[in-house]
Order: structure tokens, then sequence, then C-alpha cells
């Protein structure tokens, strides 16, 4: 395969990733019973996080902390209604879900290359000590503007609604 076909292999499996994510959790009863829609809102699910398995998941990325700015970021226009948001704050929460979006997609796909590259680089019997060095600050350096980036979207949200509506948001969280 060809860089280009990895590539766009690559783009389209982090957006297949990132589309199952994205749905906002339930909870499904039993038959006959009705489902329970789950939300996190103002950074409840962030207090469930056990931080034992964060070593489990590793770096780059890790995937709890991300999918938790996910659920927030979705929770809140799941909620919508119930906490009374305007369209401009429907449409300023859409914004902000999207450019986290784009920024997790890209950053993903940085990832994925970066360690194409290094997994290239550490095949050869002869790998340069310097490229291998080179690449796991890039992959660093990578990582840490994924999180940082998706932490600025989630704190962005938050400051959209009124504190009213955070009020409403601590209520309705779980």
């Amino acid at each position: 395969m060809t860089k280009k076909t990895v590539k766009v292999f690559l783009y389209c499996f982090c957006f297949i990733i990132l589309s199952v994510g994205l749905l906002v959790p339930e909870t499904f009863a039993a038959p006959g019973q009705a489902i329970v829609k789950r939300t996190c809102l103002m950074g409840h699910c962030w207090k469930r996080i056990d931080v034992n398995k964060l070593g489990e998941i590793g770096c780059p990325a890790p995937m709890l902390i991300i999918n938790n700015v996910l659920r927030e970021l979705n929770g809140y226009l799941a909620a919508r209604q119930r906490l009374k948001l305007s369209e401009s704050q429907v449409k300023q929460l859409r914004i902000i879900k999207y450019r986290c979006h784009n920024t997790l997609m890209k950053k993903r796909a940085e990832l994925n290359l970066l360690s194409i590259d290094l997994l290239d680089n550490m095949s050869s019997n002869q790998f340069e000590l310097a490229q291998v060095a080179d690449l796991t600050e890039k992959l660093k350096s990578t990582c840490h503007g994924l999180l940082s980036g998706v932490i600025k979207e989630v704190i962005a949200a938050r400051k959209v609604l009124t504190p009213e509506q955070r009020k409403i948001a601590k209520e309705l969280a779980y």
C-alpha cells in the first residue's frame, strides 16, 4: 500500500470510529419499560472516570478523556429543550462540536501516520535513533495538541450556557 492509500484508509477508519463513539449513551430497560436517556452535562460524567484504567489505554490520546468531551458536547445538544437553549446557543454548540470533531479527526490521523512512520523506521535493521527521537517528539506534541484542543472546546461549550442553564444541567446530569 502506498502512503496515500494508508492515509485515506486511516481517515475513513477514524471517521467510522468517531461516528460510533458519538452516540449519546443510553441505558436500555427491560422489555415494556421506558428507555432512560443518560446525559453527561457540566462535566458530571468526568467524576466517574476510573483513573486506574488510564494506564491501560495509554498515549496517544487517552480515549476516556476524549469520550467524555464528546459525551458532554452531545449531552448539551440532546438536552436543548430541557435546558431551554436559544437558537443562537444551539448554533454555537454545534459549531463547537464541529470544531472538536475536526480537531479530533485531524490529530488522530496525524497520530496514526506518525505511528506508521515510527513502525516503518523501527522495523528496519538499521533504524535511525535521531529519527526515532524526532518521531516520538512529534507523537507527544500531537497528542498534547489533541487533548488540549478538545478540552478547550468543552470549556467553550460550558461558557455558552447561562448560570441558570448550568444549574439545570447539573440537576439533569447522571
